[in-house]
């Protein structure tokens, strides 16, 4: 359920970001150079998407299962895939999208297809979690295994 929560809210993102490409709006909370939208134009996160576990519950103890079975799987080809998915920064999202584009997307050779991919990341990456990552301030599974 969660996971299609999850791909809902990426989709939807990616509509409003595509949609409002040409927002150049400026407010103290975004910078119209990085985002495509301002903080008040996506939907409030902390209203759609579920509270975190308590660290007692089942599905907290699932969280570190699944944390447990990908690390077990770091030094394959299907771990540096993952990896290389995770890459959000830089130009991770773009060589992530240019597979499905089917062209290599930089900021020099595809620079309105690099800025909107980057401009999504941010929106759909910042944007519109930062609401409930602010209030839940969730600790994760993985840093009670230190």
């Amino acid at each position: 359920m969660m996971k299609y929560r999850f791909l809902t809210i990426s989709i939807l993102c990616s509509v409003l970001t595509v949609g409002a490409a040409d927002v150049v709006a400026r407010n103290h909370n975004t910078d119209p150079d990085v985002y495509f939208l301002q903080e008040g134009d996506l939907p409030n996160s902390l209203e759609l998407l579920p509270g975190p576990p308590s660290s007692e519950s089942v599905q907290f103890l699932y969280d570190r299962a699944r944390y447990d079975w990908g690390k077990s799987l770091r030094n394959t080809e299907r771990g540096e895939q993952a990896f290389q998915d995770a890459r959000l920064s830089g130009s991770g999202v773009p060589r992530a999208f240019s597979e499905a584009f089917g062209i290599t997307i930089t900021e020099k050779e595809t620079p309105e297809i690099y800025r909107l991919i980057v401009g999504m990341r941010e929106d759909a990456g910042d944007l519109s979690t930062r609401d409930a990552k602010e209030h839940y301030n969730r600790q994760r599974p993985y840093s009670f295994l230190r």
